[in-house]
């Protein structure tokens, strides 16, 4: 999980500066969602202090960008990068 998370630093940063690309290896939308995904039982939406919040933060980008993610990561389910596809139609 520790690769999928420098997506959430890597899209905050990249929503406040003009990188010249930018580049998510298996990335999720938020925590918040990824959270719910692997504890449907617990309210994430409340414990989950830091969002990482890579669907809004996709919109700002002014930049190329390349989704990267194997339908067979175990990790993060692909649905999360199809979500951020369609969130971001510049892809």
């Amino acid at each position: 999980m520790l690769s999928s998370l420098g997506n959430g630093v890597a899209a905050a940063l990249a929503a406040r500066v003009t990188p010249a690309a930018v580049i998510l290896e298996s990335p999720f939308t938020s925590i918040r969602e990824l959270g719910k995904h692997y504890f449907p039982y617990l309210p994430v939406s409340w414990i989950a202090r830091i969002h990482y919040p890579v669907d809004e933060h996709i919109t700002s980008f002014n930049c190329p960008v390349l989704v990267i993610h194997s339908h067979e990561d175990d990790i993060v389910p692909v649905r999360y990068e199809q979500r951020l596809f369609e969130t971001d139609k510049s892809f």
